[in-house]
Formats: C-alpha cells, sequence, structure tokens
C-alpha cells in the first residue's frame, strides 16, 4: 500500500508557532486570523506527534503567568483543533519515523522538527514554519527546502 501523496499545492503542514493563537497564545507578529485565511485557501495539517510540543507551550506559559488554572479559550482551542475538523490532525505512519530518524542522525536534534518535515514529505505539502534554522539545516544537507515557507502571507498572494 503506497501513503505518499501526490503533491499538493493546496496542502500544508502547519509548525506548533501557527496552531498557539488557536488556544489563546499570543505569538509575536503572528496575525490572528491567519489561520482562518489559509483555510479558505488550503487543506490544513498539524501532525498528531506534535500535540506533546502545543501541550508543552501551553503550560509553559500558564506557568510564567503564574496562573492557577489553564485558561478556558486554551482548553476550547485545543478542543477545537483536535475535532473541529478546520484542521486536519495527520497521524504518523512508519515512513515518517524512517524519515524522521534519518533526520536525526543528520544533526537534526529537534524531535518536532523531524516530525514536521516528515509529514510534510509525505503529504507532498508546504510547512509553514518560522524556524528559520530549519530551512538553512535542510539546504546544507541538500533536502528538499523550497516547499518551507516562513512568511505565511506569501502563500494568500498565490
Amino acid at each position: 500500500m503506497k501513503y505518499q501523496r501526490k503533491y499538493s499545492p493546496q496542502r500544508v503542514v502547519l509548525d506548533t508557532t501557527y496552531v498557539l493563537p488557536l488556544l489563546g497564545v499570543k505569538v509575536k507578529g503572528l496575525k490572528p486570523e491567519i489561520l482562518t485565511k489559509l483555510s479558505e485557501k488550503y487543506e490544513l495539517h498539524y501532525p498528531s506527534a506534535m500535540i506533546p510540543e502545543l501541550i508543552g507551550v501551553v503550560l509553559k506559559q500558564c506557568r510564567k503567568k503564574k496562573l492557577k488554572t489553564i485558561p478556558a479559550e486554551a482548553l476550547e482551542g485545543l478542543n477545537t483543533l483536535l475535532y473541529g475538523g478546520t484542521i486536519n490532525i495527520t497521524s504518523p505512519i512508519d515512513t515518517d519515523l524512517k524519515q524522521a530518524y534519518k533526520l536525526y542522525k543528520l544533526g537534526l536534534k529537534d524531535i518536532f522538527d523531524n516530525i514536521l518535515y516528515s509529514t510534510a514529505t509525505r503529504l507532498n505539502a508546504y510547512i509553514i514554519t518560522a524556524d528559520k534554522n530549519l530551512k538553512t539545516f535542510l539546504k546544507q544537507k541538500k533536502l528538499k527546502h523550497q516547499t518551507m515557507i516562513t512568511n505565511p502571507e506569501n502563500l494568500l498572494l498565490t
């Protein structure tokens, strides 16, 4: 059974930075309406294996702000992400794990970046990330990096 999909300029895999506003976490330089605009034009994906990273960021923000409880907006946002249907939660498959391990052996030690890239590669999708170091690493290793978008506004112009 073949799982790889034909490249689609209409498919996007989101890095955690772009999902955080759904949970009420403000990201400097990121317009809150960007997800809505992207969802009108693209099929959005978020790797399920990256959910621990997302939860970790939310918990860290709560601790940093010395909150007694997790804000309702964050909890509702998580439910919207997981069950709302606007963003497809994409489960990993064996080829994702193989690709992630290859990246790890090449020196990319951030497991979430490995998962992001592996999922997008399998889906033949754009990657939307604020991580310019990831793109630099991929370029240096002569890996596919042309579909990495660090400014999603550019995708909305096409």
